[in-house]
């Protein structure tokens, strides 16, 4: 049996991306999420929770991080999968460099499609 990262694959930005499953706490709506005094942030530019850009999606992820709470706008979700670890590439280094606060970290061939593998535990903001 070969090891495996169980994934939660969603789309962001136009681009379809997965992230550790174990990082979402769950999946709501963004009213729910900012009545409940959650941050909703996006994935593209800046690092959560300390990206403020605008995102007008409807659905969030809510991730817990050590204690910290927020919610990352997406532009849909599909389900949760296994991504063997044989198949997660790295980052080509002039794309590793071009992003300002590393949270995409890998790529991975899933149903045929390169998707983006994210990190959204955050950096201490500065």
């Amino acid at each position: 049996m070969r090891a495996s990262l169980a994934a939660l694959v969603f789309r962001s930005s136009g681009a379809r991306m997965a992230a550790p499953a174990s990082c979402i706490g769950s999946i709501t709506g963004r009213a729910e999420a900012e009545s409940g005094g959650i941050s909703v942030v996006g994935t593209a530019g800046g690092s959560p929770p300390c990206d403020a850009s605008p995102v007008e999606s409807e659905t969030v992820l809510l991730i817990n991080d050590d204690g910290r709470r927020f919610g990352v706008a997406v532009e849909g979700v599909e389900d949760v999968t296994s991504i063997a670890f044989d198949s997660i590439r790295p980052l080509p280094g002039m794309v590793v460099s071009s992003i300002e606060h590393m949270k995409f970290w890998g790529t991975a061939l899933l149903g045929g499609e390169v998707v983006l593998l994210v990190d959204f535990r955050p950096p201490a903001c500065g």
